[in-house]
């Protein structure tokens, strides 16, 4: 905490990093309920490519 005190970058660099980590997860989850919702629907138009996240 005391670096981020002095070096206003720092903090903000960690800020960033926990935002982005947040993101990925709400992410995946959204994908996960997607492909729940059209798998349930239709089978064969599955989102799965234009949604992978993973590459």
């Amino acid at each position: 905490m005391s670096r981020w005190q002095a070096e206003p970058g720092i903090g903000m660099g960690a800020m960033a990093v926990v935002m982005a980590g947040e993101w990925v997860q709400y992410l995946a989850r959204l994908r996960r309920d997607l492909d729940q919702a059209v798998g349930s629907r239709a089978k064969p138009a599955r989102l799965t490519s234009l949604l992978d996240f993973r590459r």
